[in-house]
């Protein structure tokens, strides 16, 4: 998980990312990884926009890293890593 704050004279923001198993975030192709959630909040917590970043059929989970979500002007930025994956036709 990881958080960020961004405030201007106009508003305030704040950008989460949460990790959920495939299996409780989707309707179809649940797998038991990793997905990503991304959600912005403006400064009454209320959900301005959310995005859930997936692995689709790739066999490996992401996870976020330390400090891994941020703000350039207003866009948001997360980073990641894996620690590998596979898929049906190869392996790493």
């Amino acid at each position: 998980m990881a958080i960020s704050y961004y405030h201007t004279d106009k508003d305030s923001r704040l950008a989460v990312i949460i990790q959920g198993k495939m299996s409780e975030v989707r309707d179809s192709q649940k797998g038991d990884f990793f997905d990503t959630i991304l959600m912005e909040m403006d400064e009454t917590g209320e959900p301005t926009n959310v995005v859930v970043i997936s692995q689709g059929t790739l066999g490996y989970d992401m996870y976020t890293a330390k400090n891994g979500v941020f703000w350039v002007g207003d866009n948001v930025f997360f980073s990641g890593y894996s620690k590998g994956f596979q898929t049906k036709l190869q392996t790493l």
